[in-house]
């Protein structure tokens, strides 16, 4: 069994995928403008993902179609299938987003040091 440092150390998932995720959970708090009650379990460590669509849902029914389907590419259960920082980039500039929705999100420090990770880990 591996000590839980070696964990820490070498993550079995891609961490900046997990940071979409993050960007995601941030982006669907903040664009509902309230709290999202029940779709952390802290004791069992899951995302209740009946909760987590509901919530997506109604955000859907508050943004446009294309914030609503960033949102959703972030939060992708699948880490495997979930896209990086460089892939929703490539989106955002092929929808023309970058330069008119989200060019705040692209600037933003958090978003550009991610991707730098993820054009470094690609």
């Amino acid at each position: 069994m591996r000590s839980l440092k070696e964990k820490l150390m070498t993550p079995s998932y891609e961490e900046s995928k997990s940071n979409v995720f993050t960007l995601g959970m941030i982006i669907l708090k903040t664009g509902l403008l309230q709290g999202m009650q029940g779709v952390y379990d802290y004791k069992a460590g899951t995302i209740n993902n009946n909760k987590l669509s509901a919530y997506v849902a109604e955000f859907g029914r508050k943004h446009c179609p294309n914030i609503s389907n960033i949102l959703k590419m972030c939060l992708v259960m699948d880490g495997k299938e979930r896209k990086n920082f460089v892939q929703l980039q490539e989106f955002m500039e092929h929808k023309r987003l970058y330069d008119m929705d989200l060019k705040d999100l692209g600037e933003s420090e958090f978003f550009q040091d991610s991707l730098k990770a993820s054009q470094m880990n690609s």
